[in-house]
């Protein structure tokens, strides 16, 4: 016998007898009429579903009961393997499907053979009445997955080719959001497509599985979307830089700005980073600081702009300064190739007039014995004789390295400044201030961002004491129009037109107030 075209599951577990029969009466009335209806008891006391189900007098409909309690995923596992159908339609036992919705699903996945997953808008009902927006095309859905769940599970239709192909299947250790694993699993190997059409009511009446156990069921989601979303850059990355392997380093996917990746292509390796970020800049500071000096940057290999961002850089094997000195009690002699390496590395970019606003330990590693830069997410490009991004945080400090001609100015955030304070972590501050590389170092942060000129700098002082003494002054005239005003009011109360005006107006007032 020809198998159908569809086989429609829906598990069972003490659903009430109404919505049941409204559930299966919405199903056998859909103008689509080739499937199977596999319907499954999870609830094997409840003897009363037994009667409903076997009440319909339709060749269609396959009962199944389970002897023991086995749980929704399980459940829906014995329908996929016992379904016949091309397409799998999921139903939950208490919704209703729109007569249309199986005609409406199986013209889409008959017309695009690469789409493995088709679902559609559903409106709720009962306790809360609204009509879900879900994103329609492929690209959007796989974007917004990383975030929520955006196909209605209950309205999806799979291929069932794709599901076997790909071993995917209800997983009971995500409960109660083994469905949204699903959608996710099957977004990372086929194409998915929401329809804009209302073809499912969803009832939402307080009973739900989702809303008993919605502290679960959060936690879990969460740890669905950590996963999809690592799996999805992997796989993205597979496909925009053709590399053979991605894996995710360190706890980099419990990090929200940003992971960070070992992946191969050949024989070479590559370090990858992905983010919020457009790496772009950071792409073309890395080929010119590394076209001057191989030894203290990375060879940057590509980027990619779009949602996420990638940058890719040639790998080192090597090991982040910040953890180099602390597992390792590092010799006078390696710290003093430190601070040499620190000075050649400031050297490039001051010729390059790449500046670098907030170096930290976390911005180098250790690779054969000598520092080398590897990151230039916060650097600009600045012409340190005009106004540039760098003055928009002003400041006065004190630079005890240079002492009382470098003493006051106008400050603005450097990396020559930060260089210093890595010269400080690396070899002790009482030593890196007498030392002559990071002296040298320090004395760029005067030609850089400190004014000596004292004439520049009493202008400054100048400029912000006039600022505040308009402040101070528009501030003393709003205080004076507030106390004048407040005087006004008070007048009027005290003034004997208005107590006259109130007491005619009495009875009026308080017919208003009874109305």
């Amino acid at each position: 016998m020809k198998p159908p075209k569809v086989s429609v599951l829906m598990p069972l577990y003490n659903t009430p007898s109404d919505h049941l029969k409204e559930a299966i009466n919405s199903i056998l009335s859909q103008t689509f009429s080739d499937f199977e209806y596999l319907i499954i008891n999870d609830s094997p006391d409840n003897h009363e579903l037994d009667k409903i189900v076997k009440s319909y007098d339709d060749q269609r409909i396959i009962y199944l009961k389970n002897p023991n309690n086995l749980g929704l995923e399980e459940s829906t596992n014995k329908l996929i393997d016992q379904a016949r159908g091309e397409y799998l339609a999921i139903f939950d036992h208490d919704d209703i499907s729109l007569p249309n919705r199986l005609q409406k699903e199986v013209d889409y996945l008959d017309k695009h053979p690469k789409v493995g997953l088709v679902s559609a808008q559903f409106k709720v009902f009962g306790e809360t009445n609204w009509i879900s927006n879900n994103p329609v095309e492929d690209n959007e859905i796989k974007l917004e997955l990383a975030k929520t769940s955006c196909v209605s599970h209950t309205s999806a239709m799979i291929r069932k080719s794709v599901l076997n192909k790909h071993n995917i299947r209800y997983e009971k250790k995500f409960f109660p959001a083994a469905s949204y694993r699903l959608v996710t699993r099957l977004a990372l190997v086929t194409d998915a497509h929401n329809l804009p059409d209302v073809l499912l009511h969803y009832r939402m009446d307080g009973s739900n599985t989702s809303l008993k156990h919605s502290k679960k069921r959060t936690a879990a989601r969460e740890e669905i979307r950590l996963e999809y979303e690592e799996d999805m850059k992997s796989t993205q990355l597979k496909q925009i830089f053709k590399f053979d392997s991605v894996e995710v380093l360190g706890n980099s996917r419990n990090q929200d700005k940003g992971r960070y990746y070992k992946a191969k292509r050949g024989s070479e390796t590559f370090f990858v980073k992905s983010g919020d970020h457009d790496y772009s800049s950071e792409f073309q500071f890395s080929k010119a600081v590394y076209a001057k000096d191989k030894k203290h940057f990375i060879e940057p290999v590509d980027f990619h702009k779009g949602d996420p961002n990638y940058f890719v850089a040639r790998w080192n094997t090597g090991t982040d300064l910040d953890k180099y000195l602390k597992q390792k009690d590092a010799s006078e002699k390696e710290k003093e190739a430190f601070l040499d390496d620190l000075y050649e590395i400031s050297k490039v970019l001051w010729d390059l007039k790449i500046m670098h606003r907030d170096l930290t330990p976390r911005n180098f590693m250790v690779v054969g014995g000598r520092l080398v830069l590897v990151d230039f997410y916060w650097a600009v490009t600045s012409d340190y004789n005009k106004d540039d991004s760098a003055r928009d945080s002003a400041q006065i400090i004190i630079l005890h390295y240079l002492g009382e001609d470098y003493a006051a100015g106008l400050y603005k955030w450097d990396d020559a400044y930060s260089f210093v304070k890595i010269a400080d972590y690396i070899f002790g501050e009482d030593k890196a201030k007498k030392h002559p590389l990071v002296e040298q170092i320090a004395k760029n942060i005067g030609k850089r961002v400190i004014t000596p000129d004292p004439t520049a700098f009493y202008k400054f002082i100048t400029e912000q004491s006039k600022h505040l003494a308009r402040q101070s002054e528009q501030l003393i005239l709003q205080q004076e129009r507030i106390t004048e005003l407040e005087q006004q009011y008070l007048d009027i109360l005290n003034s004997k037109s208005y107590k006259l005006g109130r007491k005619a107006t009495a009875p009026y007032r308080a017919i208003k107030r009874q109305k």
